[in-house]
């Protein structure tokens, strides 16, 4: 009993909508704004879910032999029903944020950020039931992890500023801080993203779309890619840090999901089973999540 339900909380993508909460939260306390009303983290938990969730539900026949697409074959009624749920969620958050918001502190430049993010989202799936078509973001598998990257980036960095802007009706300003913010946030998910394709390179190998473990190999990938990456992603924050003056416990604590990092991807020169990406690779954007907010609230 307990297996089956972690294996539907993770497969059903619940521990996605988490991680996207945790780090919108997170990326409000970096910023220094306050918690936005539950309806907002609901919005995000929803639509993460559904996202996720859309992609499984129409998988090519090709790829039904993954774990998690025959999950979805075997719990078709749970998946229904917790699309119903959540679709409803979804929009009744979005009418009450709605209603609260102050429209008149929206932007061209809100406008920008929101529409860029959205529809590099909605490109990454839209081309795979769209056959040819010209901008499915997905088919390119080295640009494939900077995009989902930036998304995620987008969703939890950017967006809560401007949820903040128009429940308070603040002018919203795009720091030097929040851009670098958004940097380092998108490089650490690009870096997970690179790792979480080690589990699909025989997939991908043979339907020859070109991820950076299939065009480089998984040691080039693991030590010649990622490990440069991520002491990118963590210079760009101790960068940050240094100017902010956000102190040494701030400092080590953000230091933690990269050191996780690091151990995990020298760990994946092993074949893991499919939770233990799910759960272990994914799970290190909760801790990081956690280890931020902590540092920032200390």
């Amino acid at each position: 009993m307990f297996y089956r339900c972690l294996h539907s909380f993770f497969f059903a993508n619940y521990f996605y909508g988490c991680c996207a909460v945790a780090l919108s939260i997170e990326a409000g306390c970096q910023q220094g704004i306050a918690l936005l009303p539950f309806a907002y983290y609901l919005v995000i938990f929803s639509s993460t879910v559904l996202y996720y969730t859309f992609a499984y539900t129409h998988e090519t026949p090709s790829t039904i032999a993954n774990e998690r697409s025959l999950w979805y074959q075997q719990h078709r009624r749970f998946v229904s029903n917790s699309n119903y749920l959540f679709s409803s969620l979804l929009l009744t958050a979005i009418i009450w944020c709605s209603s609260h918001f102050y429209w008149q502190a929206l932007k061209r430049i809100h406008s920008v950020v929101l529409s860029a993010t959205c529809l590099a989202g909605l490109l990454y799936y839209v081309g795979q039931h769209r056959g040819g078509f010209a901008f499915y973001l997905r088919g390119n598998g080295i640009l494939k992890p900077m995009i989902i990257g930036a998304v995620w980036a987008g969703v939890t960095t950017l967006f809560p500023l401007l949820a903040y802007t128009l429940f308070h009706h603040q002018p919203l300003i795009l720091s030097t801080s929040t851009v670098c913010y958004w940097i380092h946030n998108g490089l650490f998910i690009t870096i997970l993203c690179i790792l979480f394709d080690i589990k699909d390179y025989a997939t991908d190998a043979n339907q020859r779309l070109k991820t950076v473990v299939v065009k480089w190999g998984l040691r080039t990938t693991i030590y010649r890619i990622v490990f440069p990456l991520s002491f990118l992603g963590l210079g760009v924050f101790w960068g940050l840090a240094y100017w902010l003056n956000l102190g040494l416990v701030n400092l080590l604590l953000n230091t933690i999901p990269f050191v996780a990092l690091w151990m995990v991807a020298h760990a994946l020169q092993r074949r893991k089973p499919i939770i233990y990406y799910l759960a272990i690779i994914d799970g290190i954007m909760l801790l990081k999540a956690l280890c931020g907010i902590l540092a920032f609230r200390l």
